[in-house]
């Protein structure tokens, strides 16, 4: 992911640590869409994040990434490029930020969080709906965060696809 797009946006080449608990790493190339907004660039610098990414619809465009940021009372998700947040979810507690990062620390670095990027996985998390043991098993059995769609098993696909699928088609 760092790779693709640095070799995208050769301007900026170096990467940061974030956060020392989370020992996450963003390329800086990200912020070139943000580089009039002085507010934007601070709160994706300083908040812990993860990036996501998928293929477009049409082969002449360049894939879609997302950003998820993470911050002790809401999660907000922007697709990179637009000023506005798609979403965000208020959390209502220090605990529930904590389950969030905890969860997130559980994958490396260089993994293609697509679930992270959805507002519904978020809500049901929160809510304790998703079987966790369930989750990982499936996310486990993916190419680094990506569902292979045609080895996984069928009932799997069915129940996990609405985190996996892009963000804008429902």
């Amino acid at each position: 992911m760092i790779s693709y797009l640095q070799n995208h946006y050769p301007i900026i080449k170096p990467v940061f640590p974030i956060d020392s608990n989370l020992y996450r790493r963003k390329p800086l190339n990200f912020l070139l869409p943000y580089k009039n907004s002085c507010l934007r660039v601070t709160q994706l610098l300083t908040t812990d994040s993860t990036l996501c990414s998928y293929r477009s619809l049409n082969p002449l465009d360049n894939d879609i990434w997302y950003i998820t940021l993470y911050s002790t009372n809401t999660i907000s998700c922007i697709e990179i490029g637009k000023e506005r947040a798609n979403w965000y979810i208020n959390l209502d507690n220090k605990e529930q930020y904590d389950n969030v990062i905890n969860l997130i620390n559980q994958f490396p670095s260089d993994w293609n969080l697509r679930f992270a990027s959805h507002k519904n996985f978020w809500l049901d998390y929160l809510k304790d709906t998703i079987d966790i043991d369930s989750f990982m098993a499936f996310i486990e059995s993916t190419n680094k965060g990506i569902p292979d769609f045609s080895t996984n098993c069928k009932n799997d696909i069915i129940k996990w696809s609405k985190y996996f699928n892009p963000p804008n088609i429902f």
